[in-house]
């Protein structure tokens, strides 16, 4: 019987690519005298879009999204990463996050039917805190366990352990919710809990066993759960 569902956060409980549209006058204006000479804004917005889905699967954290945004093109010039994440995206991506519509309709009613909610997130400790408060996240849930404050970071078992420990349940008394094939829905079936794919990027690896459930809103989430209750 599922007692706790844990989110992951990134791609999972906001929406990035309306996050990117968010800040792209920010981008613009910051990468001004590193940007291809003539380049479109709808042109930038595609390519950083598509860059944040490909290139976070690829590194942790920024590094891949970084890696491919400088392969794809739009830049003459090449900022550093320092100059790319530490200048730009630390100081400004944090206030321009977008939930999905949903996110706190799937939250909140989940918690109303009695379910204990967390939250899951790789990443530095400060950052990804920060992030969540932002967007007074931590309201509406029971739990925030940041990667960057634990020995062993998703798809450890010990990270999937300590969540629910901090949402009073066992591991098989929780499903977790997340997009990333390894780090999320397998990390958390090895862990022994109930893996639920959200497809907002739609990638998965073909190496990694298909997820036995998925849902491509979160609104979806409090119905599913009731009937994977009802299987059991």
């Amino acid at each position: 019987m599922i007692k706790g569902i844990a989110f992951d956060f990134d791609h999972t409980l906001y929406d990035r690519d309306a996050t990117y549209e968010k800040l792209l006058d920010g981008f613009m204006e910051y990468f001004a005298e590193y940007l291809r000479e003539g380049i479109t804004r709808e042109e930038v917005l595609e390519t950083i879009q598509r860059c944040d889905r490909t290139g976070i699967y690829k590194d942790a954290h920024w590094e891949g999204i970084y890696r491919d945004t400088l392969e794809s093109g739009i830049f003459a010039k090449h900022p550093t990463y320092e100059v790319y994440y530490e200048g730009f995206l630390e100081n400004n991506y944090p206030e321009n996050i977008v939930l999905y519509e949903d996110t706190l309709y799937a939250l909140d009613t989940l918690r109303r039917k009695g379910y204990k909610v967390g939250i899951l997130t790789n990443g530095p400790s400060v950052y990804q805190r920060g992030k969540v408060e932002r967007v007074d996240l931590h309201y509406h849930v029971d739990a925030v366990v940041v990667g960057g404050d634990l020995p062993d970071p998703k798809p450890h078992k010990d990270a999937f352990a300590e969540t629910c420990r901090r949402m009073g349940c066992t591991l098989e008394e929780c499903a977790y919710v997340g997009d990333h094939p390894i780090n999320d829905v397998d990390g958390a079936r090895k862990a022994g809990m109930t893996g639920i794919w959200f497809r907002s990027v739609g990638i998965w690896f073909p190496e990694i066993e298909p997820a036995e459930y998925a849902v491509d809103a979160l609104g979806e989430l409090p119905e599913l759960i009731e009937k994977i209750n009802g299987k059991q």
